[in-house]
């Protein structure tokens, strides 16, 4: 058979070929329309300076696309008679890369989330979400507050407000564009019991810092009267167990001396007797004494009358 001429090439899946980074398998394919050619095929990509063979058969196929994997590949069908060829254009759209999660700190009713972004994302309109869940199902926007302090723009710090206190969350980040998502790894992490900085959520530092050296001296106060207290009533269970304790021993000793009491009272009273007749013997000799002493004063006088009479006598005779 002779072969006068070769049938133009035809390619799939077609002229046109747009593809996202990270695709795999991507795949072209040329033939011509006559069987009967006896073609060899070969592709080659064409480059902005430079043009190289990527494949020598009828298909090409890209196991994971990138970017650099973008441009115009011609496939060339030759045989002993001439050669024919068509080309498609490979676009290779940027799809996100998966964030990294780096680090969840969580506090009462907040957290700060730390969390990395490839290069690429930064330079391709990709937008990015923080997402969180409390069951595990269903993941819900998140609202938050940049703190980035750097110029790094790979490194980002969210703080999540309006959490739950005493719950735990799941977060994740979530990076798009039109091409396609991409989502970071889970990390989960759980909120502390509600703390008293949080029920003063608005008010002036001062006031805080006030309140808080308030509530520490009244703590203080409180603790004071507290111990005074139980030291008062301790030493007054001390006093009563001491009381009713002697009171006890009183009891028993009034009971084991009342014979004793009686002797005393017969003493008592022989002595009184004693006293008696002592008095009534002191009385009798002073009479006795008393009468002694009289009668020689009677006697004197006596004397002095006699000596008065024979006196008189003697004057008479005279």
């Amino acid at each position: 058979m002779t072969i006068l001429d070769i049938s133009d090439v035809k390619i799939l899946p077609g002229s046109m070929l747009r593809v996202v980074t990270g695709q795999s398998n991507v795949w072209i394919y040329c033939y011509t329309e006559n069987p009967e050619d006896l073609a060899e095929y070969s592709w080659t990509k064409i480059n902005s300076n430079s043009s190289s063979i990527v494949s020598t058969g009828q298909v090409y196929v890209i196991q994971t696309a990138t970017i650099e994997d973008g441009g115009t590949y011609i496939c060339t069908a030759s045989n002993s008679v001439g050669n024919s060829s068509g080309s498609v254009d490979i676009s290779v759209q940027y799809k996100p890369l998966a964030p990294v999660l780096v680090h969840v700190d969580c506090r009462s009713t907040e957290a700060y989330v730390i969390w990395t972004s490839p290069s690429t994302n930064s330079i391709n309109n990709v937008h990015h979400s923080l997402q969180l869940s409390e069951n595990k199902n269903v993941f819900l926007n998140a609202s938050f507050e940049k703190m980035n302090r750097t110029n790094d723009i790979e490194i980002n710090t969210y703080k999540v407000t309006n959490l739950k206190p005493g719950s735990v969350y799941i977060f994740r980040v979530l990076s798009s564009n039109h091409n396609g998502i991409a989502l970071s790894n889970n990390h989960s992490c759980g909120t502390d019991p509600e703390r008293m900085e949080d029920t003063n959520k608005g008010c002036p530092t001062e006031q805080i810092i006030g309140g808080t050296l308030g509530g520490a001296v009244l703590t203080i106060f409180s603790v004071v009267v507290a111990y005074a207290l139980c030291k008062y009533r301790k030493e007054r269970k001390n006093e009563d167990k001491n009381k009713e304790t002697m009171d006890r021993k009183n009891v028993i000793i009034s009971r084991e001396d009342h014979h004793y009491l009686g002797i005393s009272n017969t003493e008592t009273t022989d002595t009184n007797v004693y006293e008696k007749i002592k008095d009534s013997n002191k009385a009798e000799n002073r009479v006795q004494y008393l009468e002694l002493i009289d009668v020689p004063e009677v006697d004197k006088k006596n004397d002095r009358d006699k000596t008065q009479g024979n006196e008189s006598g003697y004057s008479n005779i005279t």
